[in-house]
């Protein structure tokens, strides 16, 4: 997008995690989320010293819900097992290569995030 600012790494692979972390982000809306289900984000980059720009494709997939436990409910007795509350675990791969289109340096970032 011409009226944002291109971000610019020191290196390819600061460029994967922080594509990785903004996937995680992005769970925020996990509503939006079934199990199974995949969203696919880009974002351009340059690294230090280079004027050739480079592109992060991240996958963030919903890959089950998981019980977080302790979590009381309201006026109810607590107990830890039937206390527990739903949370969504997502995959998150984030591929940076660079430079775009003609991957000569490629960095892959995979994580497990538990909202």
């Amino acid at each position: 997008r011409s009226t944002e600012e291109l971000r610019v790494y020191t290196s390819i692979r600061e460029a994967a995690a922080s594509g990785a972390r903004f996937g995680a982000s992005q769970t925020r809306f996990s509503n939006l989320f079934e199990s199974g289900q995949c969203i696919t984000l880009r974002q351009e980059f340059r690294v230090q010293g280079r004027t050739e720009r480079g592109e992060t494709t991240i996958t963030v997939c919903q890959i089950g819900n998981v019980a977080i436990a302790g979590r009381e409910v309201t006026g109810v007795a607590y107990d830890p097992v039937t206390g527990a509350t739903g949370g969504a675990a997502f995959k998150i791969t984030s591929v940076s290569q660079f430079p775009a289109g003609a991957p000569v340096q490629e960095a892959r970032v995979e994580a497990v995030y538990v909202r």
